[in-house]
């Protein structure tokens, strides 16, 4: 299976004793294919291809050597002194990756931990993404805009389910004490696709999936008095009808809500709303028979906060970047469509942290870019898919 993703075994050739092992590194130096500090690279079988980051692999023969006959005993390094043709003597340490699925130590029957590395990995996701194997991976649907901030948080994705395979896996997280942090819901051709970020949390949550106006409000109402409030909220529009997913957590915030509203309905209460103290928790767009409406949830606070409503890409950015200066970052965006017109709406509020920002990606590009970010330590602060 590793072959078929263009992966190569991590061993090069094969010595059965630390002695052969010794002469064929003294060969590769003394040939001149490597210097005397790499010489162990003679048994690195992947770095060819680009796989720099498994260790140089003798196979199974050197580590039955050291560990009295069985390959995966416990001794992990193999020592081998070289005496070079110039009186010279080097000692290399051979530790190769005894559970790397491309060796051949089976990972030592271990299969829990069984692995690839990081540029492996890669590697095979590049013969689906643009490779041989790309007819395996389709391109998702939808567009994505993403938002991150520095974290060392640990998160799961789930990108454009069906609902019975998101609602399959957010039950088996749940167990493993996974919460939403979260979720998107967008329609592809007359179905609703879900996208969710996870992380580890033991918090109590409750959850509404594609329910009226009528049929939410009537629930949130009796969710209200036993002391839940809203973390998410999504609109998105199915056969004309505006339909609500909902996450609660337990809190006893006060908060006021406006479902629906034209701009200038929902403009009207904001401002009065912000003289009273209240600022904005959530905030969704949605397009419906041709209007922009905005479902909006208010928290008490006095935080300072600035609004973009509506722009086109340039102009949002144009002014992002004078806010950002500034000292302002994103506290809500919400990317969305308009007689096919990508529209931001963006909220900001003062801060000084760092903020990645990816903007209208196609899934399989955006996958390749929001992971070099995650592996640089940034975790998903806003996630859009329209």
């Amino acid at each position: 299976m590793g072959h078929y993703f263009h992966l190569s075994h991590t061993f090069g050739p094969g010595p059965n004793t630390i002695v052969a092992a010794a002469q064929m590194i003294k060969k590769a130096v003394e040939s001149g294919k490597f210097t005397k500090s790499d010489g162990a690279l003679v048994f690195d079988g992947d770095r060819g291809t680009g796989v720099l980051d498994t260790p140089p692999d003798p196979r199974g023969g050197v580590m039955a050597e050291v560990n009295g006959g069985n390959a995966c005993g416990p001794v992990d390094t193999a020592k081998v002194q070289v005496i070079f043709g110039d009186g010279t003597k080097k000692t290399y340490s051979l530790t190769p990756d005894r559970q790397n699925l491309m060796s051949y130590f089976q990972a030592c029957a271990d299969t829990n931990s069984a692995r690839l590395s990081k540029e492996q990995i890669k590697r095979a996701e590049k013969s689906m993404e643009t490779g041989n194997r790309k007819h395996l991976v389709s391109q998702l649907p939808g567009s994505y805009a993403v938002v991150m901030q520095p974290g060392t948080a640990d998160e799961r994705f789930i990108y454009g389910w069906k609902y019975k395979y998101f609602r399959m896996k957010y039950d088996e997280l749940w167990k493993k004490g996974w919460r939403l942090h979260s979720l998107e819901n967008y329609v592809y051709k007359g179905e609703v696709l879900y996208t969710a970020v996870f992380r580890k949390s033991n918090v109590a949550e409750m959850q509404l999936y594609g329910w009226s106006y009528n049929a939410y409000r009537k629930r949130y109402d009796e969710l209200w008095k036993q002391g839940w409030r809203l973390h998410i909220l999504n609109n998105y529009v199915l056969n004309g009808q505006v339909k609500y997913a909902a996450v609660f957590r337990k809190s006893t915030a006060a908060e006021i809500q406006l479902y629906g509203g034209s701009y200038d309905a929902y403009r009207k209460k904001y401002d009065a709303l912000w003289k009273d103290g209240w600022r904005l928790h959530i905030l969704n767009n949605y397009e419906l028979n041709g209007q922009v409406k905005y479902t909006a949830v208010f928290r008490k606070s006095t935080a300072g906060e600035k609004q973009l409503y509506g722009w086109l890409y340039s102009s949002f950015r144009k002014e992002y970047d004078k806010l950002w200066e500034q000292g302002w970052r994103l506290h809500v965006l919400n990317s969305y469509r308009v007689e096919a017109k990508v529209r931001y709406t963006a909220i900001f509020r003062q801060s000084t942290s760092a903020e990645v920002q990816l903007y209208g990606w196609k899934y399989l590009q955006f996958r390749e870019q929001f992971e070099e970010w995650w592996d640089k330590g940034f975790r998903v602060k806003i996630l859009n898919v329209y």
